[in-house]
C-alpha cells in the first residue's frame, strides 16, 4: 500500500510539474492542458477539475515559498523569458505555405512583439546594455568618410597627373595592346631581336 502511495505521489508531482509549465509558462487553458496530458506517452488521463486543483495547490505552495526573503528574481525573469521564446516559436510554427496573408501578418506581428518584449525585459533587468546595437551618428566622421560628389571626383582625376602615372606603370607595348597603335612604334632594344634570324 505504501509503495502504491509513493507511486501515486510521484505521478502527481510529475503532473503538477507539467501543469506549471503548460499553465504558467505556455499559457494553456485547462482544457488544452487536459488534451496535452492525454496525448502523452504514456498518457495522463485526468479531468479538468483535477487540473484546476493542481493549479490551486501550486499557487498555495508558491504563497508559502515565494516570500520576500526567499524570492528568486533571476528565476522569475528566466520564466518570463522562456514564455516569450515559447510565444515566438508557436507563432512561427503556425505559419504554413497555405496560410492566408492576414493570418501570416498576425502571426509575424505576435512573433515580433515577443522578440521585442524578450529584449526589453533583458534590458530592464540589466542583462543587456540598452546601447547595444544603437546607431551613433558622428557628423565629423561622416564628413570625412562620405562618398565624394561627381564634381569632386572629376577634380581629383584632373589633379592626379594620370599621364605621368600611366607612363610609369604601363609599358608602350601594353599601351598599343590596350588603346591600339596610336603612336609611332617603339624603338627596338638591342636585345629584342637576339633570337631572330637575319634575312638572307
Amino acid at each position: 500500500m505504501a509503495a502504491r502511495t509513493e507511486e501515486q505521489q510521484s505521478l502527481t508531482d510529475r503532473r503538477r510539474e507539467l501543469v506549471v509549465k503548460l499553465k504558467f509558462q505556455e499559457g494553456l487553458s485547462y482544457s488544452e492542458i487536459k488534451t496535452y496530458l492525454s496525448k502523452m506517452d504514456p498518457p495522463m488521463h485526468v479531468s479538468t477539475v483535477t487540473i484546476m486543483r493542481d493549479v490551486k495547490h501550486i499557487r498555495a505552495h508558491w504563497q508559502k515559498v515565494l516570500r520576500p526573503e526567499k524570492y528568486n528574481g533571476r528565476a522569475e525573469v528566466q520564466i518570463a523569458l522562456l514564455r516569450y521564446e515559447h510565444i515566438y516559436e508557436k507563432a512561427m510554427s503556425y505559419i504554413m505555405p497555405d496560410s492566408k496573408p492576414q493570418e501570416v501578418a498576425a502571426l509575424l506581428n505576435a512573433a515580433s512583439r515577443a522578440v521585442e518584449s524578450h529584449m526589453a525585459l533583458q534590458q530592464d533587468v540589466g542583462f543587456v546594455d540598452r546601447k547595444l546595437g544603437e546607431l551613433v551618428f558622428d557628423p565629423e566622421k561622416a564628413a570625412r568618410e562620405r562618398i565624394p560628389t561627381g564634381a569632386e571626383i572629376r577634380a581629383i582625376f584632373a589633379a592626379a597627373r594620370l599621364d605621368t602615372i600611366e607612363a610609369e606603370l604601363v609599358s608602350r607595348g601594353e599601351k598599343r595592346l590596350l588603346y591600339g597603335s596610336t603612336e609611332a612604334p617603339p624603338e627596338h632594344d638591342e636585345h629584342d631581336n637576339e633570337d631572330e634570324m637575319e634575312p638572307e
